[in-house]
């Protein structure tokens, strides 16, 4: 052990040292580009004026970014991810409501003195919920607003007009709208439409998105709560054109412009910008409004962009100045006969460019010396998963927070590792080390896979990785210790042997929470993070619990990263039997609509409180999912929640969850709910579909099919045939032998 703790401390120290000689030579770089800059503005004796361009872009609105924009009215933050211009509270509440989010610093976009305007870029992803039960309406607005845009009337043309006279000198504003009201006095073409509004919300130019439906005057386009549009707004000050380009899908999946505009429309002559920005700083931001129609409008990600601004003639330039030339005498340079610029600046000049090319070489030769003088050994060569964030451990501290890995430390083992509690030593903190076992085939990419998801993902029902190791041949990964340890050993495990005093059943609340949790966590983990992340081992053994009982999910051993709205390579089975999706042994594919089928599962086992597959129970029973379809039938559902509750429960959210779990666990994997659809069904805010009075039954085949590319190859398709169970055919027989033949195709 103790040449490894010296081989591990010169290895720390030659990272130190790399790192102090990379500083060095950015500082040297550093202060010479400032002394090329003060000597610039020196020699030729005039400041650098130009326009003040504003350029930021919001991946997603955090806690980082949170505190660079203004949030007004309704407006709100949800889940540390997006904003919702009127929130889900406030649009139950009272009518006629603002809500507005804006960039926290004005913008230059205009000059008074010349009356230029800045041509301007921006994109943004957004979404349009409707509210159970109610009319949507009435949709938001990308704008400028100057001051004053606090002032806007409540509940009408999105919050933005000052004054309800429309058209008046009050309302000077620029807008484009995503309009979700039918307004006959305003000219609208329909209830969905997207609108440039210039001084008067009758716009000049709009473009009816109901032409894309049956319905051209009527239709719920941008009212689709599992729909996420991409809009792109651009304006050329030199042609005074501006086009809107409208898709869908989000900026995060790196969804293209289309190539033609929705709007291409000239802004000149009487809806020229000019006359309508009178401050040469302003707001830019986004403004939406409700009525008596209500909806949720919701802010996913936006980036804006300045440019083109003249110099104002007012300011000074690099032109020379106005008044009496100076009288030169015979001592002066003359000035050069080509540039206009006096000898002796010239002459300054090149000596200065070579003093300074001088001090960087001798800066550079004086880093590389102190680098050969204080290298102790050639950095040891590591993988590339070992630059990123978490806190990389040595084995040997982990050795010692787990007790050299004794068993009494031991918290449980699964497929590819064993997981052990530990106590650092440095800081005295509770974590769990997970040990990938090295008899796994598995294992080394289990580890790489897990580590470059869960660093890089935060959700507070994501279990948080702490550190990892990766030495001699160990694979190690420390997580936050989960006191309550996993989901499974309280809803199926008898309470006598849980660690707890006295015995304790998880009230409905908690597993109501739990349940929300997960739902939460499996939809940033497939639509609100950059990338698509498939857990594929969703089950309630990976469902662990802190000090609150709060549920987090863990595990991302089989996690696999896929780009949005692409299809996943097929790659080899995996996962746990029971929570298996019924079509993943035909395919071997895992999609979203698979990890919707396993967290089904899990909801019916958190209701219920007995997993999936029960041996030793009567065989109508034997399947948790026949058995809770069974009683669905019977108009009796309420019959399988867990009797250990004793009906201490609320029957709305149990019907909830249960409904939830069946639609999750269809057999066709076209007619799963999302995960965004599954966390609005969990919290009321959309009326779930009904459900059919028997268990569906899929019938999958595989069809041989040839198709001529450059090399021909066999691929198979997916055929799926829906038919009700027939009366006299046993659901839980049907249903037990299906599992056999997963069994048996797993086998295979």
């Amino acid at each position: 052990m103790r040449y490894r703790e010296v081989v591990e401390v010169r290895r720390v120290e030659n990272r130190i040292v790399m790192s102090s000689l990379d500083s060095c030579l950015t500082y040297c770089v550093a202060i010479t580009s400032f002394l090329v800059i003060i000597f610039t503005y020196l020699a030729f004796d005039h400041p650098f004026v130009h326009g003040q361009p504003t350029n930021f872009s919001f991946t997603s609105f955090d806690s980082n970014s949170i505190d660079e924009i203004i949030l007004l009215d309704d407006a709100a933050q949800y889940f540390s991810d997006y904003v919702v211009l009127n929130n889900l509270d406030a649009a139950t509440g009272t009518d006629s409501r603002c809500g507005k989010l804006m960039y926290k610093e004005k913008v230059q976009i205009f000059y008074p003195s010349t009356g230029a305007v800045a041509s301007f870029q921006t994109s943004f992803t957004f979404s349009i919920l409707p509210l159970l039960g109610q009319v949507p309406g009435d949709g938001f607005a990308f704008t400028f607003m100057p001051d004053n845009f606090t002032e806007g009337a409540a509940g009408r043309a999105m919050c933005i007009e000052v004054d309800r006279s429309d058209g008046t000198a009050a309302n000077s504003y620029f807008a484009v709208e995503f309009d979700t009201f039918l307004n006959i006095q305003l000219n609208d073409p329909s209830n969905n439409h997207v609108g440039v509004d210039v001084n008067s919300f009758s716009s000049v130019s709009t473009y009816n998105l109901c032409n894309l439906t049956s319905n051209h005057t009527y239709c719920t386009y941008l009212d689709n709560p599992d729909t996420n549009f991409t809009a792109w707004i651009d304006y050329d000050a030199t042609t005074e054109v501006l086009d809107v380009w409208l898709a869908n899908g989000t900026s995060s999946s790196e969804i293209r412009k289309p190539n033609q505009p929705v709007i291409h429309f000239n802004l000149n002559q009487s809806n020229s910008l000019s006359k309508v920005f009178s401050d040469a700083y302003i707001y830019v931001g986004f403004s939406g409004s409700i009525g008596t129609a209500r909806e949720a409008n919701k802010i996913m990600s936006w980036s804006f962009a300045s440019s083109g601004l003249p110099v104002p003639p007012s300011l000074p330039s690099a032109s020379p100045r106005l008044g009496p030339a100076p009288v030169p005498s015979e001592a002066s340079t003359p000035p050069n006969s080509s540039t206009g610029v006096p000898g002796h600046i010239i002459i300054a000049s090149a000596v200065v460019i070579v003093v300074l090319l001088l001090l960087v070489l001798a800066c550079v030769i004086w880093c590389f010396r102190r680098r050969r003088k204080m290298t102790i050994q050639p950095a040891v060569s590591h993988h590339h998963f070992l630059n990123i964030g978490p806190r990389k451990f040595n084995y040997l501290e982990l050795c010692m927070a787990t007790q050299n890995f004794h068993e009494e430390q031991l918290l449980g083992s699964g497929g590819c590792g064993s997981v052990y509690k530990g106590v650092l030593q440095d800081t005295g903190s509770l974590v769990a080390v997970k040990r990938i076992t090295k008899q796994s085939e598995q294992g080394e990419s289990d580890f790489v896979a897990e580590i470059s998801v869960i660093s890089q993902v935060r959700h507070r029902n994501l279990v948080q990785l702490r550190g990892w190791c990766h030495e001699e041949g160990k694979l190690l990964l420390v997580y936050d210790y989960m006191s309550n340890t996993s989901l499974d050993k309280w809803l199926f495990t008898n309470p006598q042997k849980l660690r707890s005093t006295p015995p304790l059943v998880l009230s409905w609340e908690v597993r109501y929470n739990i349940v929300t949790g997960v739902a939460a966590a499996v939809h940033y983990l497939h639509e609100e993070w950059e990338q698509c992340i498939l857990h594929r081992d969703i089950k309630a053994s990976n469902v662990m619990l802190d000090t609150d009982f709060k549920g987090k999910l863990g595990d991302f051993g089989l996690a696999r990263l896929i780009d949005h709205d692409k299809l996943p390579h097929t790659s080899l089975l995996a996962g746990t039997l029971g929570y298996l999706a019924p079509e993943l042994p035909h395919t071997c594919k895992a999609t979203k609509n698979t990890d919707v089928y396993s967290f089904g599962i899990l909801s019916l086992e958190v209701a219920c409180g007995r997993p999936v597959f029960s041996p030793i129970a009567p065989q109508s029973r034997t399947l948790l999912l026949d058995y809770v379809w069974q009683e669905h039938k019977k108009k009796s559902i309420v019959n399988v929640v867990d009797p250990r509750l004793e009906m201490d429960f609320v029957e709305e959210e149990v019907l909830r969850v249960l409904h939830v779990g069946l639609l999750c666990c269809h057999p066709d994997p076209a007619a799963r709910p999302s995960m965004r659809l599954v966390n609005q069904y969990l919290n009321g805010y959309v009326l779930m579909p009904s459900l059919p009075e028997s268990q569906p039954v899929v019938s999958y085949s595989i069809i041989g099919q040839v198709e001529e590319t450059e090399s021909t190859e066999h691929t198979a398709t997916l055929k799926l045939q829906i038919q009700p169970i027939s009366e006299e055919e046993d659901p839980a027989t049907s249903s037990f032998t299906k599992f056999v033949s997963q069994i048996d195709d797993l086998a295979i």
